[in-house]
């Protein structure tokens, strides 16, 4: 009996240092990628607006067999939406802000509202075309298993990585 009492005050001692220990990581995370586009801003603009074109570069759902996807609201800018749900992901992303040529903002809510985040693609002319910056700043929410999950997972590095893979294939779409 004794044995059995401390071995459950330790498993209890454990779950209560990884429950405080999820509390003190981020709860917040950022990032931004970059790409040089030798395109016409409004061409890339008009790919970015519209969640018609997203597909094609953005979301790489073709190897989710049980994606559902829908796009509602207006056909581009303010008031576009898109939403999603298969296996364990749900979410819906918004655009709330469009600035011709120059900016597009998206709100963005994910595993049934639990996290949120802000979405930003800015468009800087060059002299060979248009820097796009896309950028995301998010909300782990306060449940220490995100937390945690996000730390070990490499969650932001692994985003980083996908946002720079979907601003190649914008990339090769806006130059064709």
């Amino acid at each position: 009996m004794r044995t059995f009492r401390f071995f459950s005050l330790g498993v209890l001692a454990a779950v209560i240092l990884l429950a405080l220990g999820g509390y003190m990581l981020p709860g917040t995370y950022h990032v931004k990628q970059s790409i040089l586009v030798e395109a016409k801003q409004a061409s890339v603009f008009n790919i970015l607006n519209s969640f018609e074109y997203w597909e094609d570069w953005a979301l790489d759902l073709h190897d989710l067999p049980n994606a559902n996807t829908s796009i509602s609201g207006t056909e581009e800018g303010p008031g576009a939406i898109f939403t999603w749900n298969y296996d364990a992901s749900n979410g819906r992303m918004e655009i709330v802000e469009s600035k011709p040529d120059s900016l597009i903002r998206l709100n963005v809510q994910m595993q049934d509202n639990s996290l949120f985040s802000e979405v930003r693609f800015t468009l800087l002319p060059t002299e060979s075309g248009v820097l796009v910056t896309w950028e995301e700043s998010g909300d782990l929410g306060m449940n220490p298993l995100t937390r945690w999950y996000a730390m070990l997972a490499q969650f932001d590095k692994r985003l980083s990585e996908n946002y720079q893979a979907a601003l190649q294939k914008l990339k090769m779409l806006c130059e064709k």
